[in-house]
């Protein structure tokens, strides 16, 4: 097939001609998104019961659920999530369950149930799904919340009619609510119950079809309408009639309001009341196009808003796509551009621009089959192009230098003609072909385990090694039938033009440069490594041991998931436990006013003059947390780093003062991973009091580590409760533990009297007692509880009172409750895996030898980076397995594969060495980058064995043969390692957030790559002469290496 191409230039341009015709008219097809959206292999069981306490609903819903579904197949685990009127079941699926039929299954079991109570609401069983929100709107102003949650609603639904917008939701939404409060002093003079009330309010406020008249006219159809909607529509509804006519309406008696559903929330923008819009997309429809339709729609929008409502945009997230489209294009076309220099210099230009091309060609060919594979180009792919451009050039330049190599020789001789140029590139390609191919195929496995991982995250990174694999298949096929073809006629028709000349000239002053680094370094250098061979492993391994050491000693330290700077500040803080709701937003205010003077501090100093730090602030206030969020300006643009900002934000906030006593969990954070809490225990046990013991053990042990701070669990979050029983005298008047608890419920959560639907929303109508009522304990004591019979007692004299504390959030793993522990980790002063790794070497048996019924579980980041090493050791292994068949097949050899598997740690040094000179922490992006480098150690090594292979069958001696080998190879390793590196120079010295991503995995390639052309030039050679087991043995009496003679 290379000869057909060779001779057939028509073949070859058609070739290529479609390859980068298929490219291009897939890019316009091809769905770009943030990340693509994921079906979970999760089934989700999703429960409301309003008012319900988490102690209750764990025990009448979530326990009688668990029970009924832990026993179906493929539950890898069950968790469960108890909060203030819900609960939610989590069910994790094994790898590959069909998770269609197993949602059958789970439906089938919840519908069997027939013990929960009465009151649940909305009890669902969905597969989860992850919903891909791409941009979020804020509509806020001073209008008031329920005028502004209106005017919302217009906005969501112009916005959803905007093309490729699947859905817009109102984030945090709070439904309507008919709210009728009345006090137990009216009730009483009324001789009224709320129960009462409920069932006039039903019998006088309906929407009834009564029929038809069927005359001889036509039909007439009957309705009765008397449906109150609004507030001042119940307020006239009578509750008692006197026999001379005079009426008590609702209105008389309770106060009645069209108001939001009764809870402790509130959201801020900009210090101004808000309604968040979250704006989602499906279909085939560019996440650039819907992003840029929404922002079109805001500004053309602004203008007719009322002048106490305003639109801005929140978290655009293509904001970070067009970076990350942007910082590919632009440091693709530099680092194109300086490797073409690079090789114009070194090769002929004609060479140097084929090589080039055959980048674009690959890259091509990847977006022309890309779609059959993945779903759309996102964050992934393009990391992976990225990280591809490092070594998609080998190939070429291996083979493009071997033809020319050729061609030069003919040359010198005189006999390069078109007849001697087309045997001698047919030659030379099929001198390298096969381990340009095999070396290829070892890359290909190399990137293959990542194909394999289990879990989300993994599932949207398979991208990577999609993109690597087809790039590098692309550029196979492009260096073997497409290039030759080009570089045919390379020397053929001398050109004497004045550019022609001076490239000339520099390719003969560049070959001349070569030659002295040949002739005076490394040939004796090579010389001394092949004469003290034991001495030079002893070195290389030595410098292995050395930066082994680096990691082990945390002077290179290690973390799954690096710290990378972002545009948005955060503070979280939880307020004290049995705070009233205004602690929390007091905390809230605070926050707000330190960064109102930070920005000022910023603005009054003279070189911040008219610049803009903070562009908008979010906070939301939930009942017992608080958290704020701080949108800046464009990194590029501002001075300060969001590490400064972030610091200095939490001393203007005073955290240690004493308006902050009592409060949790206070943190400020800046990274893109600082909301995952680096370091999450779980524990569980049957026995409460280990688990109290336990608790306390670990929260002292972590407390003593320096960088650890914000230690939390979810015991934290206990509060009071009181809890009611029957006295004697209960019984006596007929109260049954039902009466009681119901008329309770309805005085203080309320009671339902009627669900309507207004303006395309389901409102309840709520009758309750009046908030201050609401507010008080002694309220509580005062109510008056009827008896069957009619009779009004008040609760105190009915019901024991007995206090104790009642968790606000319940966590069960497998059936049983457990307690978590969090802690965040500064990572100057600590590094998590070494924490976690001591905690589990040292403090955990000892824990466990003392409470042996105490299980410990890892969670949150932890839990991925376990499950992560674990897999990649396993897929890691069969890799390297593979790889070492596949050299064996090529090498014809057993022992030959081992040279090149022994040389891949020694490669790795260099991205070590990077990483610590760059001051980087080494992450999964640097793992990234090692992949390739692994891909290129092979390479070079499987080029240079398969070389000095077929030179000692050709009859030179061993020794001979490795010389004359490292000589050959020292001009393609050089080219191929001083291209990468400077093509991923530009990415290296790049100083935008979205290429803190990428850095470390272009330190690990490019030092790497550098660090393994050494390994392969000196270490490889010295290891193939005592253990490269091909003939030729040594005579060591005629052999100039052991009798000192000249080396030639």
């Amino acid at each position: 097939m290379i000869a057909w191409f060779l001779n057939n230039r028509v073949a070859a341009n058609l070739l290529m001609f479609m390859i980068i015709a298929g490219g291009l008219l897939a890019v316009p097809g091809i769905k770009k998104e943030v990340l693509p959206a994921l079906a979970k292999e999760v089934i989700d069981i999703t429960v409301s019961y309003p008012g319900g306490h988490p102690a209750s609903i764990e025990s009448t819903v979530c326990m009688p659920l668990e029970e009924a579904i832990h026993d179906l197949d493929n539950i890898e685990t069950l968790n469960t999530r108890v909060t203030e009127s819900a609960c939610r079941l989590s069910l994790e699926l094994t790898l590959n369950t069909d998770v269609a039929r197993m949602l059958d299954k789970v439906k089938t079991r919840v519908d069997g149930l027939s013990t929960l109570p009465e009151q649940i609401e909305q009890l669902q069983v969905t597969q989860r799904v992850w919903r891909d929100r791409v941009i979020s709107v804020a509509v806020f102003g001073s209008r008031d919340i329920r005028g502004l949650k209106q005017f919302s609603k217009g906005i969501r639904d112009q916005l959803a009619q905007l093309p490729g917008i699947s859905l817009v939701e109102i984030a945090d939404f709070v439904p309507d609510e008919v709210s009728i409060e009345i006090s137990d002093l009216n009730l009483q003079r009324y001789d009224l119950s709320l129960n009462d009330i409920a069932k006039v309010i039903n019998q006088s406020s309906l929407d009834v079809p009564a029929g038809i008249v069927r005359s001889p006219k036509g039909d007439v159809r009957i309705r009765h309408v008397s449906q109150a909607y609004y507030a001042a529509e119940f307020a006239k509804i009578p509750l008692v009639t006197t026999i001379e006519g005079g009426q008590l309406l609702l209105g008389d008696i309770a106060e009645i309001r069209d108001s939001l559903r009764e809870q402790n929330f509130t959201s801020r923008f900009d210090g101004e009341n808000l309604m968040m819009l979250d704006v989602f997309f499906g279909g085939d429809q560019d996440v650039l196009d819907i992003t840029e339709q929404v922002r079109d729609y805001v500004s053309d929008t602004q203008a007719s808003l009322p002048g106490d409502i305003k639109l801005a945009i929140w978290r655009d997230d293509s904001v970070a796509l067009k970076s990350r489209i942007r910082l590919l294009l632009e440091n693709a076309a530099m680092g194109l551009a300086l490797v073409f220099l690079l090789l114009v210099i070194f090769l002929h230009i004609r060479l140097a621009f084929w090589v080039c091309a055959g980048i674009i060609i690959s890259f091509m060919g990847t977006l022309w089959l890309l779609p059959a594979f993945v779903d759309s180009i996102h964050m992934l792919t393009l990391f992976a192009f990225i990280l591809v451009l490092g070594i998609v050039v080998d190939d070429a330049v291996v083979v493009g230098e071997n033809i020319a190599h050729g061609q030069e020789q003919l040359k010198r001789q005189g006999k390069l003609s078109h007849q001697s140029a087309h045997q001698i590139t047919l030659a030379k390609v099929s001198e390298v072909s096969a381990p340009v191919v095999f070396s290829t195929l070892t890359t290909i496995v190399a990137f293959a385990p990542l194909l394999f991982l289990s879990g989300d995250d993994a599932r949207v990174a398979r991208a990577i090694p999609i993109v690597v694999i087809l790039t590098l298949l692309f550029s196979l096929v492009e260096s073997l039938l497409i290039l030759p073809r080009h570089l045919l006629v390379v020397h053929d028709r001398p050109d004497k033009t004045q550019i022609s000349l001076w490239l000339g000239a520099l390719n003969t002053m560049s070959g001349e440069f070569l030659n002295r680094l040949l002739a005076r370094y490394y040939q004796p250098l090579l010389e001394v490594v092949l004469r003290n061979r034991v001495t030079t492993f002893s070195c290389f391994l030595s410098i292995v041991i050395l930066s082994a050491g680096l990691v082990s000693s945390g002077i290179l330290p290690t973390v799954f998931f690096p710290s990378i700077q972002r545009n948005i500040l955060t503070a979280q803080v939880e307020t004290p436990i049995d705070s009233h709701f205004s602690q929390a937003l007091d905390y809230a205010e605070r926050l707000e006013n330190s960064l109102r003077q930070l920005e000022n501090e910023l603005k009054g100093e003279q070189q911040n003059e008219g610049q803009v730090f903070i562009q908008h602030i979010y906070t939301t206030v939930d009942e017992g947390a608080v958290k704020v969020e701080v949108e800046l300006s464009p990194s590029q643009g501002r001075q300060y780093s969001a590490e400064f900002l972030s610091q200095r934000w939490r001393a203007l906030s005073d955290t240690e003062g004493s308006q902050w006593q009592g409060a949790k969990g206070l943190h400020f954070g800046y990274t893109m991973n600082d909301l995952d809490s680096p370091i999450n225990l779980e524990l569980a046990s049957d026995n409460t009091a280990v688990l109290d013991k336990s608790l306390a053990l670990i929260k002292a042990h972590l407390e003593r580590i320096k960088g650890v701070y914000s230690i939390r669990d979810n015991y934290d979050t206990a509060t009071r409760e009181v809890q009611l029983h029957l006295k004697p005298l209960a019984l006596q008047l007929g109260l049954r533990e039902q009466d009681l608890a119901l008329q309770v419920r309805q005085g203080f959560y309320g009671i339902e009297a009627q669900r309507i639907n207004r303006e395309r929303e389901d409102v309840r109508v709520m009758l309750r007692y009046k908030l201050a009522e609401r507010e008080e304990i002694q309220s509580l004591y005062d109510m008056w509880i009827r008896s069957p019979d009619g009779t009004a007692v008040p609760l105190s004299q009915v019901a024991e009172f007995s206090f104790t504390r009642s968790l606000r959030l319940i966590n069960r793993k497998d059936r049983q409750r457990i307690y978590s522990v969090t802690a965040a980790i500064d990572n100057r002063q600590a590094n998590v895996e070494q924490i976690v790794d001591d905690f589990k070497r040292n403090f955990l048996p000892d824990l466990q030898k003392q409470y042996p019924q105490l299980q410990v579980y890892f969670g949150g980041a932890e839990k991925e980076r376990a499950r992560f090493v674990s897999e990649i050791t396993y897929y890691s292994s069969i890799a390297i397995f593979v790889i070492y068949i596949l050299m064996a097949i090529l090498l014809g050899s057993y022992t030959q594969p081992l040279l090149v598997i022994i040389a891949i740690p020694f490669g790795l040094v260099g991205a070590l060495f990077g990483h610590v000179l760059f001051g980087l922490e080494l992450s999964l992006y640097s793992m990234m980058g090692m992949t390739a480098v692994v891909g290129v150690v092979v390479n070079d090594n499987l080029i240079l064995i398969d070389y000095i292979n077929r030179a000692i069958d050709n009859g030179q001696s061993l020794h001979v043969a490795v010389r004359e080998a490292g000589i050959r190879r020292f001009r393609p390793i050089f080219l191929t390692s001083i291209t990468t590196f400077v093509g991923l120079l530009p990415m290296i010295l790049e100083r935008s957030m979205q290429a803190q991503f990428l850095i470390p995995m272009a330190i690990s390639l490019a030092f790497g790559v550098l660090f393994a052309s050494i390994v392969t030039l000196l270490l490889v050679p010295a290891l193939y002469v005592d253990f490269g087991g091909r003939k030729g043995v040594i005579e060591q009496g005629n052999d100039p290496l052991f009798t000192g003679g000249e080396i030639k």
